[in-house]
């Protein structure tokens, strides 16, 4: 791994992370939601 920029704020870091588990939790319920669907055809 590389070392984190020294010139991005810290905050870019923690939004990337939000983004990671806010992508995350969106594949979770499509999946879900397909499932679901799948189901009760």
């Amino acid at each position: 791994m590389k070392t984190p920029d020294p010139d991005l704020p810290s905050f870019i870091r923690s939004w990337n992370q939000f983004y990671a588990i806010v992508i995350g939790w969106l594949v979770l319920l499509i999946i879900l939601f397909w499932l679901i669907t799948i189901c009760y055809k």
